[in-house]
Parts: C-alpha cells; structure tokens; sequence
C-alpha cells in the first residue's frame, strides 16, 4: 500500500527512496500518488523537511490544480517563503491570492 510506504519514508526520512518511487512509471501512470491527498501531502512534507523546497514547488506545479488541497498551496507557500527570491515571493502572492478565492 503506498500510503504505509510513504508514511515509513516520513519517520525514517527516507526522502531518496520515496523520490524514487514517486518518479516510477508504475506510481506516475496510475496517478495514484498525486490524486490521493495523504500520499501526496506527505511526499510533500518530506521534501520541505529536508530543504528540498524547489522541488516541492515543482511538485506542488506539477499537481492538477482542480484537486490541489489548502495544505498542499500552505507547503508549497513555505517553501517559496525558504527560497526567498522576487521570483519565488512573486508566486506567492499568486498562490496567495487564489487561497483567498477559494475561501
């Protein structure tokens, strides 16, 4: 079951191994791991916990925007925050703003 496998990669922070599998043609083909929340979420928290956080911003780009979740655009928002350029601060504001929409 992927959800057990990716919350083992959280509690021993095995952040390379879950790269691998999120990436595998097996996991991308079925869409499982972006389409199911918890999966993602936690893919995304490791990424964040272990400063990754470009690639989180192209993990959260990367997901379909109709079934991203408020707490995927708040990692994804801090992870801008890390990165700390006009670039990244610009996004923000635009992640922001469609938080503010959708509330």
């Amino acid at each position: 079951m992927p959800s057990r496998f990716f919350t083992m990669c959280m509690k021993e922070n095995y952040f390379s191994l879950a790269r691998e599998v999120w990436t595998s043609p097996e996991l991308v083909s079925s869409g499982m791991g972006v389409n199911l929340r918890n999966i993602r979420l936690k893919y995304l928290c490791l990424l964040y916990r272990n400063g990754l956080y470009e690639e989180v911003t192209e993990t959260y780009d990367a997901i379909n925007p109709d079934i991203r979740a408020l707490d995927d655009t708040t990692i994804a928002i801090a992870a801008l925050y890390k990165i700390g350029t006009d670039e990244a601060f610009k996004k923000v504001m635009r992640s922001t703003c469609y938080v503010l929409i959708v509330l």
